[in-house]
This record gives structure tokens, C-alpha cells and sequence, in this order.
């Protein structure tokens, strides 16, 4: 009885904890829930592969998935507006190398995910006030969202490029 009890809440606890983190319908809209795809492998042989986009995997919260070189350039020159040089040439780097030297091949998606708190843009314009304090000025730079390679490693997990 003991026993059957622990499993009981055991299963409950599961059931709550991935019911927290699974996508809820929304009203207006269809989500994309899970994707099976077949890649096309340098070999020429055939490779099917399934993303969850549900329950807290490393896919949860996926945006913006870029599968081909012009996607790829396209995001890095967005990413140099948006954010700086250094953000889109983050981008040029995860599609062109492999997340780690001893990877079969490149990454053959990038995935853009957690992106903060972005609006949609408006036609407003805006006065920027410029100050010239001294010579020397503190700069940050933004490097953007975070950029996964994916489907180039052995392991197949996405990893972020550094």
C-alpha cells in the first residue's frame, strides 16, 4: 500500500511538472507542436530526425529555425542592425563552423530562441539626445539572441557557439 501510494504521488508530481512546461493552445493560433524531418546526409543517405517543440526540451521556445546558407546570411546581416557586427558575425561563425573540431559536419540548422523583450517595430520617430562627456566612452556591446547549432554534432543535442 505504502508502495502504490509513492508511486501515486510520484506519477502525480510528474504529471504536474510536465504539464507546467507543455505548450497551452492558444486562441487564435496553431502551434507547431513536433517536427519529423529527413535530412539529406553528405553520403547521400537519409536521416530522420524528430524535434519536440513541447515539454521543456531544448526546442521549447524555438522561434526562428534557418536551414540553408541564404537564411543564414540573412539573419547575420539582421542580427548586425540589430544588435552589432559582433552579433552577425556570431551568425556567419555557427553556420560556417562545426560546433566542435571533431563533429562529422556543420550544423545543418541554426535555431533562434529565448529573444527577450522585443516589440513589434513602429514608424515613430524618435529624438536621441547625444552628450559628448570626454574622449573616452563605455561601450557594450549586445550580441543578440542566443544562436544553436544543430544536427552537425555527434551527440545531436543543439549547442550554443561561444
Amino acid at each position: 500500500m505504502k508502495t502504490l501510494y509513492k508511486s501515486f504521488l510520484i506519477s502525480a508530481a510528474l504529471a504536474v511538472s510536465f504539464s507546467a512546461t507543455a505548450l497551452e493552445p492558444m486562441k487564435e493560433r496553431a502551434q507547431v507542436k513536433h517536427i519529423n524531418s529527413t535530412l539529406l546526409m553528405p553520403d547521400g543517405s537519409d536521416m530522420n530526425v524528430d524535434m519536440s517543440l513541447d515539454c521543456g526540451s531544448k526546442f521549447n521556445n524555438t522561434g526562428i529555425i534557418i536551414t540553408t546558407e541564404q537564411g543564414a546570411k540573412f539573419l547575420a546581416n539582421a542580427y548586425s542592425k540589430l544588435y552589432s557586427f559582433a552579433a552577425g558575425e556570431k551568425v556567419r561563425q555557427a553556420w560556417q563552423m562545426k560546433a566542435n573540431p571533431d563533429d562529422p559536419r556543420k550544423p545543418t540548422m541554426l535555431l533562434i530562441n529565448e529573444f527577450g523583450a522585443l516589440e513589434w517595430p513602429d514608424n515613430s520617430s524618435k529624438l536621441i539626445k547625444s552628450k559628448n562627456f570626454s574622449n573616452y566612452s563605455a561601450r557594450s556591446i549586445n550580441i543578440g539572441p542566443k544562436v544553436l547549432q544543430l544536427c552537425g554534432t555527434r551527440s545531436h543535442h543543439p549547442t550554443e557557439l561561444q
